[in-house]
């Protein structure tokens, strides 16, 4: 045990990764960042440290001036003020190469392809073609199948809730066109309601125009017929 033990190859130090130190409030971009990140590099932790309450970031300014007041504060490093921090931890091999830019989307959709081009048996532009006859490769694992059959029942319901929606959004668009073509015929109505308003107002004035100018005739008729008493006294014929 002892040669053993002297001619064991020591193992090489175990890299640390970073840690990714999220803030306490920004509890959404944590559980984006556990559910979509896609390197194993650095761990995402959620900060947990106990602060004090109401502290400030930078002292209160007995006198500030007016332009300092419309500017921003300064740029601090205090770890509590930001939203995320990446940590390197101290060690042998504590610094890990440069996360690589994320690349999911591209990874699904790279999957969506694959999945689609097994189904419709075809192969893919870095794919071999599968081989016919009798050296033909079976079929992908039994752990592919349940992923593909949820995928093909997601793309049939996704298919039955697109033409559920197109049925909605056509009847949306029906109901739209009533609605403008009913507001357009009260328009009209309003409109046309209006002119024959306007034109009741000029019967009514055309109306009181009549009644005063009857009035004054019939003044003038009587005026002109006590001016005929007058210069014309009628006088009785002769015994």
């Amino acid at each position: 045990m002892s040669i053993l033990a002297t001619i064991r190859r020591p193992r090489p130090p175990r890299a640390v990764r970073p840690l990714l130190i999220v803030a306490r409030d920004r509890r959404d971009f944590y559980r984006v960042l556990r559910g979509y990140r896609d390197t194993d590099e650095f761990t995402v932790v959620l900060d947990r440290r106990q602060a004090e309450r109401r502290r400030r970031v930078q002292p209160a300014a007995r006198e500030r001036r007016r332009g300092e007041r419309r500017s921003l504060p300064a740029r601090t490093d205090a770890l509590r003020v930001q939203p995320y921090v990446l940590v390197s931890q101290p060690g042998a091999g504590a610094l890990a190469p440069p996360c690589p830019r994320p690349c999911w989307r591209a990874r699904v959709t790279r999957y969506l392809r694959d999945v689609g081009a097994w189904l419709r048996g075809t192969a893919t532009d870095h794919q071999q073609p599968a081989p016919t006859g009798a050296g033909a490769r079976p079929m992908p694992s039994e752990m592919a199948r349940p992923a593909v059959a949820r995928l093909t029942q997601w793309l049939d319901e996704g298919r039955t809730v697109l033409e559920k929606l197109q049925q909605r959004l056509h009847a949306y668009d029906q109901a739209v066109a009533a609605v403008r073509a009913a507001q357009a015929e009260r328009d009209r109505l309003q409109q046309q309601g209006a002119a024959l308003r306007e034109e009741v107002q000029q019967l009514h004035a055309a109306v009181a125009r009549l009644q005063k100018e009857r009035t004054e005739a019939a003044h003038w008729f009587a005026t002109m017929l006590q001016e005929a008493a007058v210069r014309f006294p009628a006088t009785p014929p002769p015994a």
